[in-house]
């Protein structure tokens, strides 16, 4: 019987005076898993299914917990290693700057002496040459 002709017969057999035809009993059908025949008998396997289906929510609710628990603290470690290696290249930075500094002050007082050199090679007695002299030490030339 399809489900289109069965309301047409439910109103014939009211207006026609015969009582309707009775319904078939209701049962109850499990669904999902298949249970083993262990389950079917034993409550305490029952009790337990039901304590595991029960802990599942929890079981993911710790793990995102654990998760966030997780990341929170790699982040706190990222960022404390950021912050003491931005330390270090400030430090190094600043190091570098006083060492510039250093050799600036050497080259300054490196050129002052240079410039010195001619008047304290004076006051010992020495002459400035006038032109240059070349001497050639090879073997070829006599």
């Amino acid at each position: 019987m399809s489900a289109s002709t069965r309301p047409a017969e439910v109103r014939r057999s009211i207006h026609s005076g015969t009582a309707a035809p009775a319904r078939p009993a209701l049962r109850v059908i499990e669904g999902g898993k298949k249970s083993t025949a262990s389950q079917k008998s034993s409550p305490r396997a029952k009790a337990k299914a039901t304590r595991a289906l029960a802990l599942r929510p929890f079981l993911r609710f710790g793990i995102g917990i654990a998760f966030l628990g997780v990341s929170l603290v790699g982040s706190l470690l990222l960022r404390t290693q950021m912050v003491q290696d931005s330390f270090e290249v400030t430090q190094l930075q600043t190091s570098i700057g006083v060492l510039t500094q250093d050799v600036q002050d050497d080259q300054t007082t490196l050129d002052g002496l240079e410039s010195s050199l001619p008047d304290k090679a004076a006051n010992l007695g020495m002459v400035p040459q006038s032109s240059t002299v070349t001497l050639d030490i090879s073997k070829n030339a006599q």
